[in-house]
Formats: C-alpha cells, structure tokens, sequence
C-alpha cells in the first residue's frame, strides 16, 4: 500500500492488474483447505513468474492479487499480461488436478494519471472478466 502512495504517482506510467481467483470457496468447500491454500500457492507463482525490475506482484488478502508494472508503454502492459496468462497456464499443467482461474483486469496510465481512477477501472475490469470466465464455461455468472 505505501508503493501506491509513495512509488506509483511518481513514475511516467503504471500498468495496474486487479486479480481474483475464481472458485477458491468452491475448492475449499469441496476439497479442503490445503487444496484452497494450494490454489492461492499457485496464484501467487504466476505473479512471481513475470516478476521484472519494473514489475512486482502482491497478495492483497484471501484470493485478491495485483501485479504492477511501470515504466513501460501500454504495448508492453498486454504483452505482459499475455506473458503472465502463459506462466498461469503452465502452472496449471501440473498434474495436482487443481486449475487456478483467476480473473484479471488491466488497466494503463501514462504521464499524466489518476491512480485511483485506474484502480478503480482494473477492479471493474476484473469484474467483467469474472463474469465473462463463468459465461465462457457455460456457468451462472452471478453464482459464487
């Protein structure tokens, strides 16, 4: 949290990834706990994946995640974000039988940029992102 404070208004452009891992109850309930604490296990891999000198990622509490990266152009942002759904998708090749679905939502500002604005806009993003995962499946995109 001081990083957003203190680090992100000072720099000429951030990259903002608002993440939640879909289904961790439903892992919990069905699975257990060790198998929903693996799924956060894997989560935080695939941030720790792309991790750069301009890119970290954080766990912000239970299944909420962001990856920030700054100073880089928006080109590179997308690319990032392909390169973090690659590193998800080998995870998810391991044969532990659990899949780590994490909804995501990206936004970019340059120069001159409202943080909170672009919080605001990855978490909305996230949202529809979520929805879209369990329309994708053929799920309920309202149920948990």
């Amino acid at each position: 949290m001081s990083m957003m404070n203190d680090f992100f208004p000072n720099q000429k452009s951030v990259a903002i990834f608002n993440m939640d891992v879909n289904y961790l109850k439903r892992v919990n309930d069905t699975l257990g706990h060790e198998a929903g604490d693996a799924l956060i296990v894997k989560a935080a891999k695939s941030l720790l994946a792309v991790e750069k000198d301009n890119v970290r990622g954080f766990r912000m509490g239970g299944d909420e995640f962001m990856l920030f990266g700054w100073d880089m152009e928006e080109d590179e942002a997308n690319a990032l974000k392909k390169e973090w759904e690659g590193a998800l998708a080998k995870l998810n090749e391991e044969n532990d039988g659990l899949e780590c679905v994490i909804a995501c939502g990206l936004a970019y500002g340059k120069d001159e940029f409202d943080l909170k604005e672009l919080l605001k806009l990855a978490d909305e993003r996230m949202y529809e992102n979520k929805v879209a995962i369990k329309i994708s499946r053929g799920e309920d995109p309202n149920a948990r």
